[in-house]
C-alpha cells in the first residue's frame, strides 16, 4: 500500500510536475498502512483472546487507533488542498476527544464484565 502511494506520488510528480500539493499522498498512505494493520490485529482471534484473558477490552485500543489515524489522514488531506491548516486542527482534537470517550466507555464495560 505504501509502495503504491509512493509510486503514484512520483508518477504524478514526473508527469505533471505537481510535486507540492501531492506530497500528502505519502503520509496518508503510511497512515492507511497503520489503519490496515490495526484492522488485521482486531480480526486476529489469538490476539483478541490474549487481551480478553488479561481482562482488557480487545477492541477499544484498535478502535481508538482507527479514529485518531483516520482523523490525521483527513486533516492532512483536506488541509493540503484548502490551506486551512490552523482551523482544521480541530479534526485531530475531536478525534482525541472521541478516543477518550471510547476508552472510558470501554473500561466501564470491561469493569462490569469482570465483576
Amino acid at each position: 500500500m505504501f509502495f503504491a502511494g509512493l509510486s503514484s506520488y512520483l508518477l504524478i510528480g514526473v508527469l505533471t510536475n505537481l510535486w507540492s500539493p501531492y506530497w500528502v499522498i505519502i503520509p496518508v498512505c503510511a497512515l492507511l498502512c497503520g489503519i490496515t494493520g490495526i484492522i488485521f490485529d482486531m480480526c486476529n482471534p489469538v490476539k483478541r483472546a490474549k487481551k480478553t484473558a488479561k481482562g482488557e477490552n480487545p477492541y477499544i485500543g484498535g478502535v481508538c487507533g482507527l479514529v485518531i489515524l483516520s482523523c490525521v489522514a483527513v486533516y492532512l488531506s483536506v488541509s493540503v488542498f484548502t490551506y486551512l491548516w490552523h482551523p482544521l486542527w480541530v479534526i485531530v482534537a475531536a478525534g482525541a476527544a472521541v478516543c477518550v470517550l471510547l476508552g472510558t466507555i470501554g473500561e466501564i464495560i470491561s469493569y462490569k464484565k469482570r465483576k
